[in-house]
C-alpha cells in the first residue's frame, strides 16, 4: 500500500516540480538541497535510508540492500524520525519530497557512504 502511495506522489510531485523546476538552475536546486540536508543534520546512511524508503522498500529490503540488519534499518528510522519530527514512514516520505531532499521524484541527494 505504500508503494501505490509513494507511485501517486511521484507522479504529483513531478507535475509540480517541471512547473516550479522550468526555469530553475540546477546548481542553485543542488545547492539548496545540500542546505536542507545540513540543516536537518542527517547522516549519509540515513539519507541512503529515506531514499530507499522513497523508492518504497520494506525495512527487511532497505537490510538486504545495505548488508545491514533490520534492526539497523529501524534504529535509522528512529533517528531520522527525531531529527526530522516525523511519527511515521508516510510523513517521512512526504517530508522529503516536500522539503527538496529528493533531486527528482524518488532520487534523493546522497552523499557517497564508506
Amino acid at each position: 500500500m505504500i508503494t501505490d502511495f509513494v507511485h501517486l506522489i511521484r507522479q504529483n510531485a513531478s507535475g509540480d516540480r517541471a512547473a516550479l523546476d522550468a526555469g530553475a538552475d540546477n546548481e542553485v536546486s543542488a545547492r539548496a538541497s545540500e542546505a536542507e540536508i545540513a540543516r536537518f543534520g542527517l547522516t549519509p546512511r540515513e539519507l541512503q535510508i529515506i531514499g530507499a524508503l522513497v523508492d518504497g522498500q520494506t525495512n527487511k529490503d532497505i537490510a538486504g540492500t545495505f548488508g545491514i540488519s533490520e534492526y539497523t534499518v529501524k534504529h535509522h528510522l528512529t533517528n531520522v524520525y527525531d531529527k526530522l519530527g516525523v511519527y511515521n514512514r508516510v510523513e517521512l516520505v512526504l517530508f522529503a519530497i516536500n522539503h527538496r531532499l529528493c533531486s527528482a521524484p524518488g532520487t534523493l541527494v546522497l552523499p557517497d557512504v564508506m
